[in-house]
């Protein structure tokens, strides 16, 4: 399981470095899908306007 924001950068660095773009994309697809399941199975809701807003 990937917690933090350093994990998930670090899986799409060995994705890119030793399977290409295909393997980049995939990854990040991937990422992007089984995030929103997550968020969806914790609240019941997807709300992305909280990802847009800046942290102080």
């Amino acid at each position: 399981m990937v917690r933090s924001r350093h994990d998930r950068r670090v899986l799409l660095g060995f994705a890119a470095a030793f399977g290409g773009l295909g393997a980049f994309l995939l990854v990040l697809v991937l990422g992007a899908v089984g995030f929103l399941i997550g968020r969806f199975a914790e609240t019941g809701e997807v709300d992305l306007s909280r990802l847009a807003a800046r942290r102080r």
